[in-house]
């Protein structure tokens, strides 16, 4: 009697374990017919180690990366807008990135152009993207020192 007391105890805090492990789950994103049509809002319900695919399709959207996910696009994807990671452990791949998002010394919404801003995270995967139109002040190349126009991954630490 005292085993089988023992062999339940056991099977139940198995099944209590194998409930608190998460799996990560692979999500799609396209124009209609997929899981979500946007990529924000795949990140937003998405979870650490979660894959998401972005099929065929334009996307305006300046994305804020939270989240430890896998950004895959069907190369390339035009996204018109940018990538601001803040998670790390991020992978992005296969977007043609367009324009970037804008950002100035004090922060996101400033007078530069930047395709992808790692900010405050590590290790991050970034490959297989292209970028285009993305330019410092009023079009030019930029004159900062820390940021010149067309860098498509910077690394920043606003404190």
């Amino acid at each position: 009697m005292r085993n089988r007391i023992i062999l339940f105890i056991i099977i139940v805090l198995i099944f209590l374990i194998k409930l608190n492990l998460a799996t990560a789950v692979t999500v799609t994103v396209c124009t209609s017919g997929c899981n979500y049509t946007a990529i924000q809002g795949a990140i937003y319900n998405a979870s650490s180690g979660d894959v998401i695919n972005v099929l065929n399709g334009t996307y305006t959207e300046n994305i804020t990366v939270n989240a430890s996910v896998t950004l895959n696009a069907t190369p390339y994807i035009s996204l018109t807008g940018g990538f601001n990671v803040s998670a790390s452990s991020v992978t992005i791949k296969g977007f043609n990135i367009t324009e970037g998002i804008k950002l100035d010394q004090s922060g996101l919404a400033g007078s530069y152009k930047i395709g992808i801003l790692i900010n405050d995270s590590n290790n991050n995967i970034i490959y297989n993207n292209y970028f285009t139109n993305i330019t410092g002040v009023n079009g030019t190349d930029g004159d900062s020192d820390y940021i010149r126009g067309g860098i498509a991954v910077l690394v920043v630490l606003f404190i």
